[in-house]
């Protein structure tokens, strides 16, 4: 909530409190759109403060080029999956919303990460971060997803996307390090979809995730 906000970012950044002592204390932040909510009130150095926006922005930019790039990798189960499920699809609005879902999920492996470590299909798994789904990552089912941080349930939601923004805001409010075996890919998702860069990485981009944006680049002048 905005009047106890400051108070959060005491606990967050100074105490450094864990996620699960900052849910009890502040349990409205186990909510998506609470979530959100804080991620605007931290007045990020984007365009918009409106996370959501900010990352359709991004893939409606970057999603073709994404998508045809991972398509010419070996595919992934979970890529599978998708494109089945896309098929069945008959208006451009759910194609996109398919490729969206590919390009998020996937992206790991244009970074020779583990998709498998943001994705939890597993349901007795145990994942530090990461969101958990239940049937197909496609499905917008009631309450199909759950996105997990430092081992805690933080919430659930209905579809990967809401999923996806939730976690990343999640990460911003509670001032949380990207997990090892997806730094390269959350990077990339901050610095190119979501244009945030963070005081030390103003003049600065890993030069991986240059090279990663210039093969995506390429596949999109192919149009």
């Amino acid at each position: 909530m905005e009047i106890t906000f400051p108070h959060h970012r005491e606990l967050v950044v100074r105490q450094s409190i864990s996620v699960k002592e900052l849910i009890e204390k502040s349990p409205w932040l186990a909510s998506r759109n609470e979530l959100l909510r804080e991620f605007e009130r931290l007045e990020p150095n984007t365009p918009s403060n409106v996370l959501a926006d900010l990352l359709s922005v991004g893939l409606t930019k970057y999603r073709k080029g994404i998508v045809r790039l991972l398509k010419s990798k070996k595919k992934h189960d979970l890529l599978s999956q998708i494109e089945e499920t896309s098929q069945h699809y008959r208006t451009e609005g759910q194609r996109s919303y398919a490729d969206d879902c590919m390009a998020l999920a996937e992206l790991p492996v244009l970074f020779k990460e583990k998709t498998e470590l943001l994705l939890i299909k597993d349901e007795n798994a145990e994942q530090p971060m990461g969101i958990k789904f239940k049937k197909n990552i496609m499905t917008m089912d009631t309450e199909s997803f759950i996105v997990y941080a430092e081992g805690t349930e933080v919430f659930k939601c209905d579809s990967f996307f809401e999923a996806y923004t939730g976690l990343l805001a999640c990460i911003y409010v509670m001032n949380l390090a990207y997990p090892k075996g997806l730094e390269k890919t959350l990077l990339f998702v901050q610095n190119i979809l979501i244009g945030l860069k963070d005081n030390a990485e103003k003049n600065s981009i890993d030069k991986r995730i240059v090279n990663v944006l210039s093969l995506i680049n390429a596949e999109l002048k192919k149009q």
